[in-house]
């Protein structure tokens, strides 16, 4: 804390003059008046303090403004000011302003006769929210301030221009209330968040240290218009579409059909399970494990500020095919791996593949998106039967119920072997093979267990779950697959 000084008639006899710029003497009585002396000798006596939070209505000054009052060196006579009038006059300011009356002279409060002071509009509120999200690098930021500016700025240009702390409820509502009236339901609701959430944290900056000196422009704002209007009802709605066996094979011969590094691409979205688009696009070569034969990307869904960490089993044929069409950075590219594929590249292709299966006759209940291939790979292997797995390797595999920093972070490799036995049944169901008579799909997965051909209707599970336990022993020569266990040997 800055040493503070009595503010008398000592003071401004002695004190000191700096060398260079300027040094300031903050009185202990009262708070707010300064003493500034310059490298030239020069002494100003100025009062800086805030307006309180709550004023009454009418008040000219608004709620935790800054207010910065020079001081005149003589009183109205000419006559020099004694340190005991400095005192008085800086007393007087402070009233004034506890009483929310701004204490400055005219020309200092406008600009010109009739002028309003230039504050922050809601345009320069939601352009400092956008601002905050590319700071912490979200990967929604850009989406975010295009929203904004297209059903804000674009639709409504006068309440982008109206100041922050005047806009009401009836505003925001409005906004919100015109996407909803187009039928942009879920486009509506996340303009409604969005403006919510910009108030909310400039409510809260002020407290927060990391915040503190990007939102001070918007110190002043006391209430969020946005808070209490209701999310907008059916702008949530789960997916419920997902493609059947039958659809996901026809998808499967569309996706081979097509021309590299398309087919690539999309192969490999649909045989790691439908993993998000935005994780994918951001996968490098570097963090590809050749000989685990794992991929390592990241999670950034969700209201978190740090991405989280997912480990993915590959089949060293899909790395080859991936090797073939990129061998820069980016796993997924279009250039050879300079530059990663758009955020749209995968939804567009899943688009075209869906165009021309319901043209040809291949779609069972309507169309679908790219996200419908991520619901697919849980709705078919939570069915009983050859392809069965287990409704929490699956959670697992699709990064969700990733809570905690243990599990987060800490965790990678936990259920890895069970995410691969996972992908190798949705491969073998999208080709049409059977799990538990052909191994072909367990040796491209790399397993390191013994793998022969088992009759149809044996459950891979259990035989795979039984290689598990003798993983780390090794698997006895006598062992008889179709008796059980060695003799003499613990299940």
């Amino acid at each position: 804390m800055a040493k503070k000084y009595a503010f008398n008639r000592t003071l401004l006899a002695n004190a000191k003059v700096p060398t260079a710029g300027s040094v300031k003497y903050p009185a202990i009585e009262p708070t707010g008046l300064y003493l500034s002396v310059s490298h030239t000798g020069k002494q100003t006596v100025y009062f800086y303090r805030r307006a309180p939070k709550r004023l009454s209505a009418g008040a000219e000054l608004r709620p935790g403004e800054q207010v910065r009052v020079r001081i005149p060196d003589q009183d109205e006579n000419g006559v020099p000011r004694t340190a005991e009038q400095y005192v008085a006059e800086a007393t007087l300011i402070t009233a004034r302003i506890a009483a929310g009356k701004d204490p400055r002279p005219r020309s200092a409060q406008t600009a010109a006769p009739g002028a309003e002071r230039k504050l922050p509009t809601l345009g320069d509120l939601l352009g400092a929210y956008g601002a905050s999200l590319a700071r912490r690098g979200a990967p929604s930021a850009p989406k975010v301030q295009k929203a904004l500016e297209r059903c804000v700025k674009s639709r409504f240009p006068r309440l982008w221009k109206k100041q922050a702390h005047l806009v009401d409820l009836d505003d925001v509502s409005d906004i919100v209330s015109a996407e909803v009236d187009a039928g942009r339901l879920d486009q509506g609701d996340k303009v409604r968040s969005y403006i919510s959430t910009a108030y909310r944290t400039a409510l809260g900056a002020r407290a927060n240290p990391k915040q503190r000196n990007h939102w001070r422009d918007f110190w002043h704002l006391d209430t969020n218009p946005a808070q209490s209007i209701r999310k907008v009802d059916g702008s949530s709605k789960k997916r419920g579409r997902s493609l059947s066996e039958s659809e996901v094979r026809a998808y499967w011969q569309r996706v081979n059909a097509l021309e590299s590094p398309r087919r690539e691409i999309l192969t490999a979205h649909l045989l790691t399970g439908g993993q998000r688009q935005e994780q994918l696009r951001k996968a490098r070569w570097d963090e590809i494990d050749h000989e685990e034969l794992t991929i390592l990307i990241y999670d950034a869904k969700g209201r978190g500020t740090i991405e989280r960490p997912h480990l993915v089993p590959v089949s060293r044929p899909l790395l080859d095919e991936l090797a073939e069409i990129s061998c820069g950075e980016y796993v997924f590219s279009k250039d050879g791996g300079d530059t990663p594929i758009g955020p749209d590249y995968i939804r567009n292709n899943v688009t075209q593949i869906c165009d021309a299966m319901e043209a040809a006759g291949e779609l069972q209940r309507g169309r679908f998106t790219a996200g419908a291939i991520r619901a697919t790979v849980t709705s078919l292997l939570l069915k009983n039967g050859p392809y069965k797995v287990d409704e929490l390797v699956l959670d697992k595999l699709q990064s969700h119920a990733q809570s905690g920093v243990s599990r987060a972070h800490y965790q990678l490799e936990k259920y890895i072997e069970e995410k691969r036995h996972a992908l190798e049944m949705f491969e073998a169901l999208v080709k049409g093979l059977d799990p538990a008579a052909d191994q072909r799909i367990l040796e491209d997965y790399g397993r390191r267990h013994r793998i022969v051909p088992m009759p149809f209707g044996i459950d891979v599970s259990d035989v795979a779950r039984t290689c598990h336990n003798y993983m780390e022993k090794g698997i006895p020569d006598d062992y008889d697959w179709w008796a059980g266990k060695p003799e003499g040997a613990v299940a």
